[in-house]
């Protein structure tokens, strides 16, 4: 769950000059050199507003990716003004867009020292411990603390019993997320949507976000669409429990459009959380989670609130639409191997980019691209241009690239030959697009069977390409040099990426669906 950090500094019932405030409503006009030049002024005059002054002067910064000159700016003000708590999270936030996750978690902790209370921050911290973190069970506690903290603890009552399906009764199931939309969570719930027993079963989806065009597609596919973004947790827990849901999933976790606050108070008689948070949820209300023997092998039961279920694979995927187009290797118009990155910009490590610096060096002809989720080309380059540089990144191999539309995310294949998976956060959903287009992943297997790192791996052992999967950072390197080295294995593993994933559980649609609805067909009878 990335930071909610929206610079609103000013608490509220506290006094503020004129000139602060004159300043912070410049910064939300967008007139940020203006902004920055009053705040300049307020923070040369040393006074009880300049530790606030220096605060926006980073964000504005920020807002332009220039992380480093942020990060300098409120490293000086840790010493000028002394240890803040507000400064302190900054640090940390600003640090793990960095790809600096372990600067980050110091300088979290030592914000929570200071300002104990601050339930954003301690979930952001649980999700970048879980990065580093070789100890699940101590993930797990994480998680349990911050739900203990932080969510309603309803006195002890029965659990809600499942009224009895009788003849002409449908199961009813609900679906909730905030990621009904043109989100990742799209390509994996949309073959259940579409494929649904509406004689066996009454599907309710509720929205808790504001939708978009993709939300029509979704709407379309499920009996009963509940966009219940302004509804109050109360609100909706008396709405589900009205409609009488039966089995309630949630698709969300710990991130943007969650409700687990509904679900702590038992909505429903039976409470699932599925592929929408790898990670337990550390909330004991919620009864299961859906998952397959590869994410969660029988050894980590412990290592999850949640009791396991195993289905033979965890999910469906449907690939985006006009995606059909296959592209040769373009090594061979271009005569060198370019290698991309494709994954969110948050999950680029340093240690990622040290591996791929070493790529480089001991490829002196392969290049690399890097998509960022940035959309402009300003953004993308001042969110990696400074740290490739400060890691001796052979920059004349190497191009960054704003976001792209899916259409032309989609023919990365005609561009690049094969993808470097992120670590030690690995990819999802663009793990999938990345074989869909006939780009090979390559990935790094981490010690522990701990989901958050392994997910790629274990959509590449589902299909059949185990040799994708390296075991330790010199493999991984050593592996991509190989393929570079020898380019006719990179032809084979791009030939075999569609058809592999096509034969593979994930595209069975129709047997997928069936799967778990037999498995909510078995949970009706109770927990």
């Amino acid at each position: 769950m990335a930071l909610k950090f929206n610079g609103n500094f000013i608490e509220k019932n506290m006094a503020h000059s004129l000139e602060l405030l004159k300043a912070v409503q410049l910064l939300q006009k967008g007139q940020h050199d203006l902004a920055r030049q009053a705040l300049e002024i307020l923070h040369q005059k040393s006074d009880s507003e300049s530790c606030t002054a220096v605060r926006y002067l980073a964000h504005i910064e920020s807002l332009n990716n220039h992380f480093e000159k942020a990060i300098a700016l409120l490293a000086q003000a840790h010493i000028d003004f002394g240890p803040d708590p507000k400064v302190l999270t900054q640090l940390a936030e600003y640090n793990m867009k960095s790809g600096d996750y372990d600067r980050a978690i110091d300088y979290a902790n030592q914000s929570l020292q200071l300002m104990p209370n601050n339930p954003v921050l301690r979930l952001n911290l649980a999700s970048w411990l879980s990065s580093r973190l070789d100890d699940p069970t101590k993930i797990r506690q994480i998680y349990e603390d911050w739900c203990h903290d932080y969510l309603p603890h309803p006195p002890p009552f029965p659990p809600l019993i499942l009224r009895p399906l009788t003849k002409g009764r449908r199961l009813k199931i609900g679906y909730v997320s905030g990621d009904l939309k043109n989100h990742a969570v799209r390509y994996f719930i949309e073959p259940y949507f579409r494929h649904q027993d509406r004689k066996q079963f009454e599907v309710h989806a509720f929205m808790t976000l504001k939708p978009d065009t993709i939300s029509d597609i979704l709407r379309g596919q499920v009996e009963h669409w509940h966009e219940v973004e302004k509804l109050s947790n109360d609100a909706l827990l008396e709405k589900i429990q009205q409609l009488g849901i039966d089995v309630l999933v949630d698709l969300s976790g710990h991130t943007a459009g969650q409700r687990l606050e509904v679900f702590a108070q038992r909505a429903a008689p039976v409470q699932v959380t599925w592929w929408g948070f790898v990670q337990t949820l550390g909330l004991r209300q919620m009864d299961y989670r859906l998952t397959d023997s590869l994410h969660c092998p029988p050894t980590t039961d412990a290592h999850y609130t949640e009791k396991l279920l195993r289905m033979k694979c965890f999910t469906a995927y449907a690939p985006p639409l006009n995606s059909e187009q296959l592209f040769p290797s373009p090594r061979k118009l271009n005569g060198y191997v370019t290698m991309v990155s494709m994954n969110h910009s948050r999950k680029i490590s340093q240690q990622a980019l040290l591996c791929w610096r070493d790529i480089l060096i001991q490829n002196p002809t392969a290049a690399l691209l890097i998509v960022s989720n940035e959309s402009t080309e300003s953004g993308a380059n001042g969110l990696y241009a400074e740290r490739l540089r400060a890691l001796d990144m052979p920059m004349t191999r190497v191009a960054i690239s704003p976001r792209l539309s899916m259409l032309n995310f989609m023919h990365l294949a005609s561009i690049a030959d094969f993808a470097l998976d992120s670590m030690p956060i690995s990819g999802g959903v663009t793990t999938f697009h990345s074989l869909w287009m006939g780009l090979p992943v390559l990935t790094l297997a981490p010690p522990e069977p701990i989901a958050l790192r392994s997910y790629t791996a274990n959509i590449l052992r589902t299909i059949g390409m185990d040799e994708c999967v390296a075991n330790g950072l010199n493999e991984y390197v050593e592996r991509a040099s190989q393929w570079i080295q020898n380019p006719e294995v990179l032809d084979r593993l791009r030939v075999q990426c569609r058809p592999f994933l096509q034969q593979s559980p994930f595209m069975q649609h129709a047997e997928r669906v069936r799967e778990l609805e037999a498995l909510f067909t078995e949970l009706r009878g109770g927990r």
